[in-house]
Protein backbone atom coordinates (compact mmCIF):
# COMPACT_ATOMS: atom_id res chain seq x y z
CA UNK A 1 0.00 0.00 0.00
CA UNK A 2 0.91 3.59 -0.49
CA UNK A 3 -0.02 7.33 0.74
CA UNK A 4 0.37 10.00 -2.40
CA UNK A 5 -0.09 13.43 -1.18
CA UNK A 6 -0.25 17.04 -2.54
CA UNK A 7 -0.86 20.35 -0.68
CA UNK A 8 0.01 22.76 1.91
CA UNK A 9 3.31 21.29 3.59
CA UNK A 10 4.20 24.55 5.02
CA UNK A 11 5.21 22.64 8.82
CA UNK A 12 6.42 19.57 6.54
CA UNK A 13 3.57 17.47 7.60
CA UNK A 14 3.37 15.82 4.02
CA UNK A 15 7.00 15.10 4.25
CA UNK A 16 7.13 12.33 7.14
CA UNK A 17 10.40 10.65 5.45
CA UNK A 18 12.14 13.49 4.05
CA UNK A 19 15.27 14.48 6.15
CA UNK A 20 15.63 17.08 4.03
CA UNK A 21 12.37 18.35 3.53
CA UNK A 22 11.75 17.86 7.55
CA UNK A 23 14.79 20.08 8.11
CA UNK A 24 13.87 23.32 5.50
CA UNK A 25 12.73 26.59 7.75
CA UNK A 26 9.83 26.54 4.75
CA UNK A 27 9.38 22.98 3.32
CA UNK A 28 7.66 23.63 -0.32
CA UNK A 29 4.25 23.17 -0.92
CA UNK A 30 3.08 19.66 -3.21
CA UNK A 31 1.93 20.53 -6.31
CA UNK A 32 1.25 16.83 -7.44
CA UNK A 33 0.72 14.30 -6.08
CA UNK A 34 3.99 12.19 -4.30
CA UNK A 35 4.26 9.23 -2.69
CA UNK A 36 4.22 10.13 1.34
CA UNK A 37 4.93 6.18 2.64
CA UNK A 38 4.16 2.84 1.73
CA UNK A 39 3.35 -0.36 3.80
CA UNK A 40 1.96 -3.27 4.00
CA UNK A 41 -0.95 -1.79 6.04
CA UNK A 42 -1.77 1.86 5.90
CA UNK A 43 -4.18 3.82 7.70
CA UNK A 44 -4.74 7.53 7.27
CA UNK A 45 -5.86 8.99 11.65
CA UNK A 46 -6.40 12.06 11.60
CA UNK A 47 -5.10 15.75 9.58
CA UNK A 48 -4.70 18.68 11.03
CA UNK A 49 -3.62 21.99 9.58
CA UNK A 50 -0.15 21.64 11.31
CA UNK A 51 0.32 17.99 11.27
CA UNK A 52 -1.08 14.51 10.12
CA UNK A 53 -1.43 11.08 12.14
CA UNK A 54 -0.71 7.71 10.02
CA UNK A 55 -1.16 4.48 11.52
CA UNK A 56 1.13 2.15 9.51
CA UNK A 57 1.78 -1.91 9.88
CA UNK A 58 0.38 -1.45 13.42
CA UNK A 59 2.57 1.47 14.72
CA UNK A 60 1.50 5.58 14.86
CA UNK A 61 3.37 7.93 13.06
CA UNK A 62 3.32 11.66 13.13
CA UNK A 63 4.71 14.10 10.26
CA UNK A 64 4.62 17.59 11.23
CA UNK A 65 4.35 19.99 14.08
CA UNK A 66 1.46 18.71 16.87
CA UNK A 67 -0.43 20.46 18.84
CA UNK A 68 -2.09 19.59 21.72
CA UNK A 69 -4.83 17.73 20.29
CA UNK A 70 -2.51 15.66 17.91
CA UNK A 71 -0.26 15.05 20.87
CA UNK A 72 -3.49 13.54 22.36
CA UNK A 73 -4.81 11.81 19.54
CA UNK A 74 -0.74 10.33 19.28
CA UNK A 75 -1.38 8.82 22.72
CA UNK A 76 -4.68 7.64 22.22
CA UNK A 77 -4.82 7.06 18.49
CA UNK A 78 -8.45 5.10 19.07
CA UNK A 79 -9.86 8.66 19.68
CA UNK A 80 -9.61 9.53 16.01
CA UNK A 81 -12.60 7.52 14.53
CA UNK A 82 -15.37 8.83 17.03
CA UNK A 83 -14.42 12.47 17.19
CA UNK A 84 -14.56 15.41 15.10
CA UNK A 85 -13.18 19.32 15.66
CA UNK A 86 -15.03 22.36 14.05
CA UNK A 87 -13.08 25.69 13.46
CA UNK A 88 -14.99 26.89 15.86
CA UNK A 89 -12.96 24.68 18.21
CA UNK A 90 -16.10 22.75 19.65
CA UNK A 91 -15.42 19.18 19.86
CA UNK A 92 -17.88 16.33 19.65
CA UNK A 93 -16.92 12.64 20.63
CA UNK A 94 -18.50 9.26 21.51
CA UNK A 95 -16.93 9.05 24.79
CA UNK A 96 -16.50 8.37 28.67
CA UNK A 97 -13.83 9.18 30.79
CA UNK A 98 -11.21 7.32 31.76
CA UNK A 99 -10.04 8.65 35.23
CA UNK A 100 -5.83 8.03 35.02
CA UNK A 101 -5.81 9.84 31.55
CA UNK A 102 -8.25 12.77 32.01
CA UNK A 103 -9.39 12.42 28.59
CA UNK A 104 -12.16 10.68 26.76
CA UNK A 105 -11.49 7.69 25.70
CA UNK A 106 -13.31 4.66 23.86
CA UNK A 107 -13.96 2.55 26.39
CA UNK A 108 -17.35 1.73 28.33
CA UNK A 109 -21.00 1.94 27.67
CA UNK A 110 -20.93 5.45 25.63
CA UNK A 111 -19.31 3.23 23.00
CA UNK A 112 -22.24 0.69 23.19
CA UNK A 113 -25.02 3.39 22.82
CA UNK A 114 -23.37 5.08 20.23
CA UNK A 115 -23.32 8.43 22.45
CA UNK A 116 -21.77 11.34 22.05
CA UNK A 117 -21.07 14.70 23.57
CA UNK A 118 -20.14 18.13 23.02
CA UNK A 119 -17.00 20.23 24.17
CA UNK A 120 -16.67 24.09 23.92
CA UNK A 121 -13.23 23.80 23.72
CA UNK A 122 -10.45 21.78 24.06
CA UNK A 123 -9.98 22.47 27.60
CA UNK A 124 -13.24 21.45 28.65
CA UNK A 125 -12.69 18.44 26.51
CA UNK A 126 -9.58 17.78 28.65
CA UNK A 127 -11.34 18.37 32.03
CA UNK A 128 -14.03 16.26 30.93
CA UNK A 129 -16.50 19.00 30.88
CA UNK A 130 -18.86 17.49 28.25
CA UNK A 131 -22.31 18.02 27.97
CA UNK A 132 -24.14 14.35 26.56
CA UNK A 133 -26.52 14.87 23.85
CA UNK A 134 -29.60 13.36 24.34
CA UNK A 135 -32.84 11.97 22.27
CA UNK A 136 -30.71 11.07 19.22
CA UNK A 137 -30.46 7.35 17.40
CA UNK A 138 -26.75 5.50 17.66
CA UNK A 139 -24.20 7.16 16.06
CA UNK A 140 -21.59 5.85 14.35
CA UNK A 141 -19.59 8.45 12.52
CA UNK A 142 -19.67 12.20 13.43
CA UNK A 143 -17.51 14.99 10.80
CA UNK A 144 -17.13 18.58 11.20
CA UNK A 145 -16.17 21.68 9.07
CA UNK A 146 -16.08 25.45 10.27
CA UNK A 147 -18.80 26.28 11.64
CA UNK A 148 -21.63 22.72 11.96
CA UNK A 149 -20.96 18.93 12.86
CA UNK A 150 -22.83 16.24 10.87
CA UNK A 151 -23.50 12.81 12.19
CA UNK A 152 -24.37 9.32 10.60
CA UNK A 153 -25.85 6.79 12.62
CA UNK A 154 -26.73 3.31 12.05
CA UNK A 155 -29.51 3.14 10.16
CA UNK A 156 -27.88 5.54 7.38
CA UNK A 157 -29.62 9.11 9.02
CA UNK A 158 -27.91 12.70 9.05
CA UNK A 159 -27.97 14.90 11.69
CA UNK A 160 -26.53 17.93 11.44
CA UNK A 161 -26.26 20.73 14.40
CA UNK A 162 -24.21 24.11 14.52
CA UNK A 163 -23.72 27.89 14.01
CA UNK A 164 -27.45 29.52 13.31
CA UNK A 165 -25.21 31.99 10.87
CA UNK A 166 -24.19 29.29 8.37
CA UNK A 167 -27.48 27.88 7.97
CA UNK A 168 -26.12 26.31 4.42
CA UNK A 169 -24.30 23.94 6.50
CA UNK A 170 -26.91 22.56 8.01
CA UNK A 171 -28.94 20.95 5.16
CA UNK A 172 -32.20 21.59 6.45
CA UNK A 173 -34.60 24.54 7.69
CA UNK A 174 -33.98 26.19 11.30
CA UNK A 175 -36.86 25.73 13.19
CA UNK A 176 -38.63 26.55 16.17
CA UNK A 177 -38.81 22.47 16.91
CA UNK A 178 -35.65 21.95 14.88
CA UNK A 179 -32.95 24.45 16.23
CA UNK A 180 -29.49 24.79 14.64
CA UNK A 181 -28.26 24.42 18.25
CA UNK A 182 -29.23 20.78 18.72
CA UNK A 183 -28.59 17.40 16.34
CA UNK A 184 -32.03 17.38 13.75
CA UNK A 185 -32.83 14.82 11.77
CA UNK A 186 -31.54 16.05 7.50
CA UNK A 187 -35.15 14.59 5.93
CA UNK A 188 -34.17 15.21 2.48
CA UNK A 189 -31.48 12.72 2.61
CA UNK A 190 -34.11 9.73 3.67
CA UNK A 191 -35.62 6.95 1.77
CA UNK A 192 -33.24 8.25 -1.53
CA UNK A 193 -33.24 6.56 -4.81
CA UNK A 194 -29.93 4.39 -4.01
CA UNK A 195 -30.53 3.97 -0.18
CA UNK A 196 -29.53 5.39 2.89
CA UNK A 197 -26.13 7.57 3.53
CA UNK A 198 -23.35 5.26 3.96
CA UNK A 199 -20.57 7.53 4.46
CA UNK A 200 -20.22 11.61 5.38
CA UNK A 201 -17.55 13.75 4.81
CA UNK A 202 -16.89 17.75 6.15
CA UNK A 203 -14.47 20.89 5.40
CA UNK A 204 -14.65 24.87 5.17
CA UNK A 205 -18.11 25.09 4.92
CA UNK A 206 -19.39 21.91 2.50
CA UNK A 207 -20.27 18.41 3.69
CA UNK A 208 -20.71 15.65 1.13
CA UNK A 209 -22.57 11.85 1.64
CA UNK A 210 -22.30 8.82 -0.13
CA UNK A 211 -25.65 6.52 -0.65
CA UNK A 212 -25.29 2.86 -0.41
CA UNK A 213 -25.84 3.09 -4.45
CA UNK A 214 -23.22 5.48 -4.50
CA UNK A 215 -24.64 8.91 -5.40
CA UNK A 216 -22.92 11.80 -3.94
CA UNK A 217 -25.11 14.62 -2.34
CA UNK A 218 -23.44 18.01 -1.13
CA UNK A 219 -24.82 21.05 0.88
CA UNK A 220 -23.10 24.31 2.41
CA UNK A 221 -21.83 27.56 1.79
CA UNK A 222 -20.77 30.76 3.60
CA UNK A 223 -22.83 34.08 2.84
CA UNK A 224 -21.07 37.10 0.44
CA UNK A 225 -18.27 33.72 -0.99
CA UNK A 226 -18.93 31.62 -3.92
CA UNK A 227 -19.33 28.19 -3.85
CA UNK A 228 -16.86 25.56 -5.16
CA UNK A 229 -19.66 23.80 -7.00
CA UNK A 230 -22.33 25.95 -8.80
CA UNK A 231 -25.20 24.34 -7.64
CA UNK A 232 -23.69 24.38 -3.73
CA UNK A 233 -26.73 25.25 -1.62
CA UNK A 234 -28.47 24.66 2.21
CA UNK A 235 -29.99 21.64 -0.07
CA UNK A 236 -28.39 18.54 -0.31
CA UNK A 237 -27.83 18.26 -4.02
CA UNK A 238 -26.99 14.92 -6.04
CA UNK A 239 -23.61 15.69 -7.83
CA UNK A 240 -23.17 14.48 -11.25
CA UNK A 241 -19.40 13.23 -12.54
CA UNK A 242 -19.60 12.24 -15.94
CA UNK A 243 -21.82 9.37 -14.74
CA UNK A 244 -20.21 7.84 -12.74
CA UNK A 245 -20.85 5.87 -9.44
CA UNK A 246 -19.14 7.16 -6.58
CA UNK A 247 -17.67 5.17 -4.31
CA UNK A 248 -15.40 7.43 -1.34
CA UNK A 249 -15.06 10.77 -1.25
CA UNK A 250 -13.10 13.67 0.74
CA UNK A 251 -13.91 17.47 1.25
CA UNK A 252 -11.18 19.78 2.49
CA UNK A 253 -11.76 23.13 3.55
CA UNK A 254 -11.76 24.66 -0.50
CA UNK A 255 -11.64 21.39 -2.40
CA UNK A 256 -13.20 18.08 -3.04
CA UNK A 257 -11.93 14.51 -3.54
CA UNK A 258 -14.57 11.88 -5.49
CA UNK A 259 -13.03 8.66 -6.60
CA UNK A 260 -15.13 6.10 -8.91
CA UNK A 261 -16.41 2.43 -9.09
CA UNK A 262 -13.85 2.63 -11.83
CA UNK A 263 -10.71 4.04 -9.32
CA UNK A 264 -10.63 7.28 -11.28
CA UNK A 265 -9.89 10.31 -9.07
CA UNK A 266 -11.53 13.49 -9.61
CA UNK A 267 -10.95 16.97 -7.64
CA UNK A 268 -12.55 20.35 -8.08
CA UNK A 269 -12.08 23.73 -6.09
CA UNK A 270 -9.50 26.16 -5.46
CA UNK A 271 -5.74 24.75 -5.39
CA UNK A 272 -3.43 27.63 -4.32
CA UNK A 273 -1.09 25.34 -2.25
CA UNK A 274 -1.10 22.35 -4.86
CA UNK A 275 -4.63 20.28 -2.67
CA UNK A 276 -5.86 19.36 -6.14
CA UNK A 277 -2.78 17.75 -7.46
CA UNK A 278 -2.72 18.87 -10.90
CA UNK A 279 -0.94 22.54 -10.60
CA UNK A 280 -3.80 24.48 -10.74
CA UNK A 281 -4.67 27.58 -8.65
CA UNK A 282 -8.96 26.67 -9.18
CA UNK A 283 -11.18 24.52 -10.92
CA UNK A 284 -14.81 25.28 -11.62
CA UNK A 285 -15.40 21.69 -12.70
CA UNK A 286 -14.70 18.39 -12.08
CA UNK A 287 -11.15 17.08 -13.28
CA UNK A 288 -9.71 14.09 -13.23
CA UNK A 289 -6.41 13.51 -11.81
CA UNK A 290 -3.78 10.50 -13.02
CA UNK A 291 -1.71 9.04 -10.46
CA UNK A 292 0.38 6.26 -12.36
CA UNK A 293 0.21 3.93 -9.66
CA UNK A 294 2.01 0.46 -10.73
CA UNK A 295 0.44 -2.01 -12.29
CA UNK A 296 -1.95 -4.17 -10.72
CA UNK A 297 -2.22 -1.30 -8.34
CA UNK A 298 -5.43 0.95 -7.89
CA UNK A 299 -6.34 3.54 -5.27
CA UNK A 300 -8.97 2.56 -3.24
CA UNK A 301 -9.67 5.54 -0.53
CA UNK A 302 -9.47 9.18 -0.52
CA UNK A 303 -8.96 11.69 2.31
CA UNK A 304 -8.71 15.47 2.52
CA UNK A 305 -7.29 17.79 4.68
CA UNK A 306 -6.61 21.68 5.69
CA UNK A 307 -6.03 22.57 2.33
CA UNK A 308 -4.02 19.12 1.30
CA UNK A 309 -5.17 15.68 -0.18
CA UNK A 310 -4.34 11.95 0.75
CA UNK A 311 -5.07 9.17 -1.61
CA UNK A 312 -4.17 5.47 -0.97
CA UNK A 313 -3.47 2.96 -3.40
CA UNK A 314 -2.37 -0.98 -3.30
Amino acid sequence: MKIWVSGFNAWGQLDMFDEKAQNQVFPDDLQTFQIFTQSDKLDILWTAITANLIEESGKILVAGCPDELVTILFQKPALCSSMAVAGNDKIVGRCIIDTLLKIYTLIGIAIENGALRTFDSLQNFRSSNGKLIENCQEFTHVVANQTSFTALSSTGDVWTWGDPRYSACLGREILCESSASIPCLVESLRYLPTGPIKKISSGGYMTAALTEGNDLYVWGGHPGQPGILDSLASDPMPINIEGADIIDIAVGFDHILALTLERRLYTIGFGNHGQLGVNSKQQCQWKEVMLFPKKGQHIIKVHAGYKTSFVVTR
